[in-house]
């Protein structure tokens, strides 16, 4: 489960405050890709937070490998169509 930190700056993200994406990176390359799951699966918003993010900053080679790593783990109904991104 996300700790509070990085649910705060998914919330930013979703309210477009751009400076927050290299907040999420630095956090999410500081810590295990883990804690991004519950029940062993990724949200489908935690999953576009973190690629917005990315593209954002300009990080598209980091991206490309988070989503070929974590695409399958997102619900069914979403992993197809993120998995055309690849």
């Amino acid at each position: 489960m996300l700790p509070n930190c990085s649910k705060l700056l998914c919330y930013k993200i979703n309210q477009g405050k751009r400076e927050y994406y290299q907040r999420i990176l630095r956090f999410l390359k500081n810590h295990s890709k883990e804690v991004l799951l519950e029940g062993g699966n990724l949200s489908e918003g935690i999953f576009k937070n973190i690629v917005t993010a990315g593209l954002g900053v300009g990080e598209f080679n980091w991206t490309e490998k988070f989503i070929e790593e974590y695409a399958h783990l997102l619900p069914q109904i979403f992993a197809k169509t993120h998995a055309l991104l690849i």
